[in-house]
């Protein structure tokens, strides 16, 4: 099951026009909010919109939503939390992926934790296709090197309902904020437990194009294998998957569509668990007004949320806040002797390239944006934005 959430794209040639476009995308959201009566405070990350002249710019030559300075330098959060992202085995020209997974506590005998085998073929299937997946599932499995302050495993009060009288979507983003808090600026987080509401047995939900996805480890998943081959359903719906494909492209077909059998994915209801992989070949849909090429989803994924390096309190960060071991401090005399280079200047008021200018727009509107989508808000709000946004 995918829950819509609006995502914003980075495009790494923006020019300095997004300034502008920028304001009036915060200016859209802003009458949107005043439009459906939510006070800014209502909405998760509110805040976010307020400061609009402060909009960061930044390179990210891999698209997946990490600043290239995090990942050389590393990050500290505003809550103090330092994410040593070169010490993590992260490269600024490979994407690379981050997602804590929890579960629920044992109940009757029954686990609901994947296995380590289980969270391995995931991670090979990420390396087959050129993305690093870093994975903290706590002592369960993790594949992140001098990481030793783990947040994923069996952390989850269990319920057998556990969206129970609520909506699923607001409680996936609360989720975020529980299990995450500034961490979602690299992670996406998994919830893996019992059903989902009484008489759902549908395998999970997932916010499209955000950071968070539960997987219902119910009665229906018999093997180890299937509830793999469910999180990696649920999990691609976070990286902008709908049921017959990219996000971006679907939404131009009706979603009662049948999905066509052609569409070999995981993301296939019909293929969910007999197929471990995401489609590496496109295929062509019929729409309302004509043909529609679907392109494979491998093509296709969105890497980054608007939550993913979205805000950050200064730069530098390495594992022996981690607990890990320091690494080997150069003498006195070797740093004295060390070159030191100059950073370049660039001519007051003047813009630096446009190739290396990212506008982080999410840093600004993300968790403001899956908040209305969620919340169903659409009409006169959405539609002020629609020349801005690629819904």
């Amino acid at each position: 099951m995918d829950i819509e959430a609006a995502h914003v794209h980075h495009n790494a040639k923006w020019s300095n026009e997004m300034r502008a476009q920028t304001k009036a995308l915060a200016a859209a959201l802003a009458a949107a909010l005043a439009f459906t009566g939510l006070q800014p405070a209502a909405a998760a990350d509110a805040s976010a919109l307020v400061d609009l002249e402060e909009a960061e710019y930044a390179i990210d030559s891999d698209n997946d939503g990490l600043p290239d300075d995090w990942e050389t330098e590393g990050v500290v959060l505003h809550d103090g939390t330092e994410l040593a992202l070169p010490d993590w085995g992260v490269d600024p020209n490979r994407p690379d992926l981050f997602i804590q997974l929890n579960w629920m506590e044992e109940h009757n005998g029954k686990s609901f934790a994947p296995s380590a085998e289980a969270l391995l073929d995931i991670v090979k299937l990420f390396d087959d296709h050129g993305i690093a997946l870093h994975i903290d599932a706590g002592e369960t499995y993790t594949n992140i090197p001098n990481y030793t302050e783990f947040h994923g495993g069996e952390t989850v009060a269990y319920s057998q309902y556990y969206f129970a009288d609520q909506i699923t979507g607001v409680r996936l983003l609360q989720d975020i904020d529980t299990y995450l808090g500034d961490r979602s600026n690299a992670f996406r987080l998994g919830i893996i437990g019992d059903q989902i509401d009484r008489g759902d047995y549908t395998t999970g939900v997932a916010l499209v194009g955000d950071s968070a996805f539960f997987v219902a480890n119910n009665d229906q998943i018999d093997t180890d294998e299937q509830l793999r081959n469910a999180i990696l359903h649920e999990f691609g719906h976070t990286l902008g998957l709908r049921h017959n494909g990219s996000a971006d492209i679907t939404r131009k077909l009706p979603r009662t569509q049948a999905t066509p059998a052609e569409y070999l994915s995981v993301m296939n209801y019909d293929h969910e668990f007999t197929h471990f992989n995401y489609s590496e070949e496109g295929y062509t849909a019929e729409g309302p007004n004509g043909p529609v090429e679907v392109p494979a989803d491998w093509d296709s994924l969105v890497l980054d949320t608007p939550r993913i390096g979205r805000d950050a309190l200064e730069l530098g960060a390495r594992t022996v806040s981690h607990g890990a071991a320091p690494a080997a401090k150069a003498s006195v005399a070797e740093a004295s002797e060390a070159p030191v280079s100059q950073p370049e200047q660039t001519a007051p008021g003047k813009d630096s390239p446009a190739e290396a200018a990212d506008v982080n727009v999410a840093a600004n509107v993300g968790s403001v944006v899956a908040a209305l989508a969620v919340l169903g808000i659409a009409g006169a709000g959405f539609a002020a934005m629609n020349g801005l946004l690629p819904f």
